[in-house]
């Protein structure tokens, strides 16, 4: 029997389906993600460790589902947020950091970011005044400890200062707590705040053609609470086997260059306390603190064939009570 089918109903289902095909076609019509790179320093001194961060990266209409980096050096990584050691010995270098996301339909775009990178020593501050043309001098600070409870006594060497051109004429110190002292490159201060603070010491290096270099470094000085009985913190640190970043073949005078990476997340403190302070003496001159329990990378400078560092962790609880460990890191060419 011939079944006749009116025209409404077929117009009707007519568009039923080509609403669908429309529906289901959209899903092929796919936008592209969008890459963003966000990075902790853009230019510095070799070896410059560099954290580069893809989180504000998206997807219009989905999810990036890979991030893919490469650093321009021959390395490569895939987490969100990643860290790299960028290494440059005998000149200036530009680094092109390429970041690739895909997004869970195959779609994919770049974005670039440039990271230069100096020679070690070839120094920073600024100048300023004198005469513009010359060499400003370049300011070098060390210190012996960056944090402490008070009163906190400080040694700053500014010794490996240079005067850039002409000759070194004098050192100029601003402590941070309303005290300066001048005329002398190797000193001590004591800071004893009445609250735990935090002080930006400057040191201005002035050579004789009147041009002047700058340096800073940061000094946390922690006042305890009063004594409430409870326990100290207890600090543990667990260290990966050093990671060869360079090796020199023109030793001592380049050195070859290690990273090694330091866990504290076994330091804990007493019930009802928490860490506020994880402060690091890295047994080469170089020190960190760091508020939260994350690994902590450091590159060793090594000059020799080999070399054994004593490494402290200082861990500072929330009553300004503290705890130390030592591990020893031996680097060897």
């Amino acid at each position: 029997m011939k079944r006749n089918i009116r025209p409404g109903r077929w117009i009707a289902g007519a568009m039923c389906i080509l609403s669908l095909l429309l529906l289901h076609g959209c899903l092929f019509f796919n936008q592209s993600p969008i890459a963003r790179i966000a990075a902790s320093v853009l230019s510095g001194e070799s070896p410059l460790q560099v954290t580069l961060d893809a989180s504000n990266s998206s997807d219009p209409d989905g999810t990036i589902v890979s991030f893919q980096w490469d650093f321009g050096d021959g390395n490569t990584d895939s987490d969100e947020v990643v860290h790299h050691t960028f290494v440059s010995q005998t000149e200036t270098t530009v680094f092109t950091v390429t970041l690739t996301v895909v997004d869970d339909n195959g779609a994919r775009s770049q974005a670039t970011q440039s990271i230069e990178v100096r020679p070690p020593g070839t120094g920073g501050g600024g100048g300023g005044g004198g005469d513009g043309d010359a060499p400003a001098p370049v300011a070098q600070l060390t210190v012996d400890r960056v944090i402490g409870t008070t009163p906190l006594v400080v040694t700053f060497d500014a010794t490996e200062s240079t005067a850039g051109a002409g000759s070194i004429t004098t050192y100029n110190w601003d402590f941070g707590d309303g005290e300066t002292a001048f005329g002398s490159a190797l000193l001590t201060h004591t800071f004893q705040p009445e609250a735990t603070r935090e002080y930006t010491v400057t040191l201005f290096v002035w050579n004789s053609l009147g041009n002047m270099g700058t340096a800073q470094v940061e000094i946390i000085v922690i006042v305890p609470d009063a004594q409430t009985g409870d326990e100290k913190p207890v600090a543990a640190v667990t260290t990966d086997d050093p990671i060869l970043l360079y090796e020199s073949d023109s030793l001592p005078n380049m050195p070859s260059l290690f990273e090694v990476t330091f866990d504290p997340r076994g330091s804990y403190a007493d019930a009802g306390h928490a860490i506020e302070y994880y402060a690091w003496n890295f047994g080469d001159g170089e020190f960190a603190v760091k508020t939260s329990d994350i690994e902590v990378r450091h590159i060793y400078k090594l000059y020799s064939q080999s070399h054994t560092y004593v490494v402290r962790l200082t861990v500072y609880d929330d009553q300004g009570l503290s705890d130390s460990t030592v591990r020893n890191v031996t680097v060897t060419n």
